[in-house]
């Protein structure tokens, strides 16, 4: 029993007995108990406590020095009949154990006996304190309260399978079971086939929002720059290079910065140089040309950076400027049309799941509708035939007694006026019919009006998040175009930079031997 329990006897004691030092009363120390995880039973011989693991102990043997004596004396104030018996106590520890499991790593249970179910249900109604709470109680335990095809209360569990509740509440029966489920209207339940469509209802919807909540939480992660960009570009951002801040920080060309040296891919040097190497001027051709000041150097890959062929100093090197063709917009380039798709793509499939979730959810909402909606009609209608039977008791009143002696004889006296009263009662009884019809038509009016209401409120709402969804998607589209040019002129910059490294190294030589250090040798 330790080892099931993982606690040792003493240590038991030991908690046990610290709960009851805090508590006042038997209550308190009940309450204390069951939110330490145990649940105090009924046994033959007393009070007793079962832990999560179902293991059971006297509860007057877990608190040293007290006799049972006192321990009864001290829980006067909780009567062991009302408290569940040991199998109930370890039903209900089972039923906490299964609802406290993770839903990815809870394992399918096993399928539960009838006895066990008894158990269940006994307790789950020996802790509720009216029909209501009983009916809470079921619900949370995965059951659906029904109406049967004859009278009685009926149970629908999540695998479509229904019993009689009756049958599986054991403690208490027959008037006493009728009495206690009275405040519950039978009418108002729904009937086995409606329970069982309410669980599957349930279920689509559960796995709706489980699929809802992967596609967010998929979605949260973050853009991957790396699936739109070639392979070579993504290496080159995963290598080691400077910050991208440092060229947004690039003072203009007067001075020249030490990472971008105007002059020296200046037209005049390039000319000078395309003489001794024709690879120096090819390479240049992906160099950009000195700007304004207050531009920064724009180094966008995609065509490469060519010179100014409408500056003078390009005009004086190149003696017939050939045309340029212009730079395609970045809708025709096929890694944005490439971002796009995916993310249409993405995008429709979760506009897809959520208008399923937003049919379910409004179907929902109609059933609901109409289940609290299906009694009012009748309820209505035996308050208005309430009325016309008093109507015809009022006009039968005088028909007995002296009053109804008197009544006769003027009838027999005077036949006209006896016809011209019961004509008016005639009236009477048809006007109230009329203007019973008329406030019937009123209410069902009302009825759909308001059903109406709630739907068209429910279609608010979901257009309203779909506005939402729809904005979301827009901003994450530019977000990714947005970094996705970014990384491009990274990329652009890392590549400029590699070049100037290069012509550097190659020129290095032609510049003669580096100057003497100032200073002692």
């Amino acid at each position: 029993m330790a080892e099931r329990a993982g606690l040792s006897p003493a240590e038991r004691k030991e908690q046990i007995a610290a709960l009851k030092a805090a508590a006042t009363n038997g209550q308190e120390f009940k309450k204390a108990l069951e939110e330490a995880g145990y649940i105090l039973a009924q046994g033959k011989r007393g009070y007793l406590v079962v832990d999560e693991a179902g293991v059971h102990s006297v509860l007057s043997r877990s608190i040293p020095g007290m006799k049972k004596a006192q321990v009864e004396a001290f829980m006067a104030d909780v009567p062991l009949a009302q408290l569940p018996t040991i199998e109930q106590a370890q039903a209900l520890q089972k039923q906490k154990a299964l609802s406290a499991q993770p839903a990815e790593a809870a394992e399918a249970p096993a399928e539960m006996t009838t006895a066990e179910r008894k158990d269940q249900i006994t307790a789950l109604r020996q802790q509720a304190d009216n029909a209501q709470a009983f009916k809470n109680a079921l619900e949370q335990a995965g059951y659906v309260l029904a109406k049967g095809e004859r009278q009685g209360f009926y149970l629908v569990d999540e695998k479509g399978d229904e019993f009689s509740l009756s049958k599986h509440v054991t403690d208490i029966k027959g008037k006493e079971f009728k009495a206690f489920m009275a405040p519950i209207d039978q009418a108002s339940l729904p009937t086995v086939d409606e329970a069982k469509a309410i669980h599957e209802q349930r279920q689509k919807e559960t796995a709706v929002k489980a699929e809802l909540r992967g596609a967010e939480s998929g979605a949260a992660q973050g853009p991957e720059a790396s699936k739109f960009l070639p392979p070579e570009l993504a290496r080159k951002l995963a290598s080691p290079a400077p910050a991208p801040a440092n060229a947004k920080e690039q003072p203009s060309p007067q001075p020249p910065a030490p990472t971008y040296d105007v002059d020296f891919y200046s037209p005049q040097r390039i000319a000078e140089r395309a003489a001794e190497s024709k690879q120096a001027v090819e390479a240049s051709k992906f160099l950009q040309q000195p700007r304004p000041a207050e531009k920064a150097p724009d180094l966008t890959p995609e065509p490469p950076p060519a010179l100014d062929l409408t500056s003078p100093a390009a005009k004086a090197s190149e003696p017939e400027p050939h045309k340029v063709q212009p730079p395609s917009s970045p809708a025709e380039d096929p890694e944005i049309l490439a971002i796009k798709q995916a993310l249409a793509e993405r995008q429709a499939q979760e506009a897809r799941r959520w208008a399923d979730y937003n049919a379910l959810e409004l179907q929902r909402l109609e059933y609901d509708l109409a289940v609290m909606n299906a009694g009012k009609a009748d309820d209505f209608d035996a308050l208005q035939a309430g009325e016309r039977k008093a109507l015809t008791g009022r006009q039968k009143e005088h028909r007995t007694g002296i009053q109804g002696v008197l009544d006769a004889l003027q009838s027999k006296l005077n036949p006209t006026l006896a016809a011209e009263k019961a004509k008016a009662q005639r009236r009477e009884v048809e006007q109230l019919k009329a203007r019973q019809l008329q406030e019937r038509k009123d209410y069902l009016a009302l009825i759909a009006q308001t059903k109406q209401l709630e739907i068209e409120n429910l279609n608010e709402r979901q257009a309203l998040r779909r506005s939402e969804r729809e904005q979301k998607n827009e901003e994450e589209t530019e977000r990714y175009l947005r970094e996705h040019q970014e990384a491009k002129r990274i990329a652009a910059e890392l590549e400029a930079q590699r070049i100037h490294e290069e012509l550097e190294h190659n020129d290095s030589p032609r510049d003669g031997p580096p100057p003497p250090k100032l200073g002692k040798q």
